[in-house]
């Protein structure tokens, strides 16, 4: 009989999360890890007047329109579910965001690489405005988009540009690093970070 050591992840020793391995996101636009789907929009002057609205554009164009929208999703449900302003909300994860993690465990390495790079990022150009834009999307989140298009029966193209107008400046860049560095997709770690300040907000008229 043969023995072997495993280390388990309690064992697993604590890594400095600025030290970890390279993340390239002009090579890899995605979140890593992550099964992806493809989201095509087509160009049009409702969709470039809703990205200019939502901008300024910061890393990869089609990284950075899909953390928008996804982040525009998340304040909406978190807001319902727990009956806060959105405004408020945003301003809770503008805050959340700024607070970097001192170090992570040694499986969040990737996911500290990426968040790194995001924070890192500055501005970057929007592509032509008669190419189609193609959005590889994380799987569930897909699945949640198109399940809230369905629910307020729009076209996915619509819905996209209604959440791209609701994005209101903040650096949702910023909260998918955050959302990475915490092990959590973005939606997750909005609702997480909502119900940790729910019992010192009062209900307020949503805006």
């Amino acid at each position: 009989m043969r023995l072997r050591l495993v280390q388990t992840a309690a064992e697993a020793p604590t890594i400095d999360a600025f030290a970890s391995e390279p993340f390239d996101l002009r090579a890899q636009p995605l979140r890593p890890g992550v099964a992806h789907e493809a989201v095509i929009l087509a160009p049009g002057p409702n969709v470039r007047a809703a990205i200019a609205e939502a901008g300024p554009v910061r890393g990869p164009f089609e990284l950075w329109l899909t953390i928008a929208v996804e982040a525009a999703r998340s304040v909406d449900e978190a807001s319902r579910a727990l009956r806060v302003a959105p405004a408020e909300l945003r301003r809770a994860l503008d805050a959340a965001a700024a607070v970097r993690p001192d170090s992570v465990l040694g499986r969040g390495r990737r996911l500290a690489a990426y968040a790194r790079e995001l924070r890192a990022s500055g501005p970057a150009p929007t592509p032509p405005s008669t190419s189609p834009i193609h959005l590889a999307v994380p799987y569930v989140t897909a699945v949640a988009w198109e399940r809230d298009a369905a629910r307020t029966q729009q076209k996915l193209d619509a819905w996209i540009v209604d959440r791209l107008r609701e994005r209101r400046q903040s650096d949702t860049t910023l909260w998918e690093a955050a959302a990475a560095e915490a092990g959590q997709m973005l939606s997750e770690w909005c609702l997480s970070q909502a119900a940790r300040r729910a019992s010192s907000w009062s209900a307020e008229p949503q805006t």
